[in-house]
């Protein structure tokens, strides 16, 4: 049986930026990308824990697999361990940090907006991106 990978991207990066990571992987190992930019909102309201939830229904199997974070994406895969421990998944979190400093997420609610039209032009695509409310992120 083969190894599954699941990779969450970074909030400036796009599920792309896993593709040279994927090209070293022995052919043996199933490699999924998740869009981390596309889970955990309702509505206009964003949650982490949420965002954990439908993670979980994006996992195929219960079989214990391994979950590459990056940044954002490590914050997502750390909720997720904690909500579900009981599955035996292996992490690897890259440059995650569990509770930024409000000195960082208030910024980071006034540029994502300009973050995702940088992620537009570097992808050559018009992405319409969730507007963010909520003081959980």
């Amino acid at each position: 049986m083969s190894k599954t990978v699941y990779f969450l991207q970074g909030l400036a990066h796009d599920t792309d930026n896993w593709d040279e990571v994927i090209h070293y992987l022995p052919d043996s190992y199933r490699t999924i990308t998740i869009d981390a930019l596309s889970i955990g909102f309702e509505g206009d309201s964003f949650s982490f824990e949420r965002a954990a939830r439908e993670l979980n229904e994006r996992i195929e199997s219960q079989t214990p697999s391994l979950i590459c974070g990056l940044s954002y994406g490590s914050v997502i895969a750390t909720h997720h361990a904690v909500l579900f421990p009981e599955q035996k998944h292996t992490y690897l979190l890259v440059a995650g940090q569990i509770h930024p400093p409000k000195i960082v997420t208030k910024p980071m609610r006034f540029f994502h907006p300009v973050v995702w039209k940088v992620i537009e032009w570097y992808a050559g695509k018009n992405v319409n991106y969730p507007q963010l409310k909520s003081s959980g992120f």
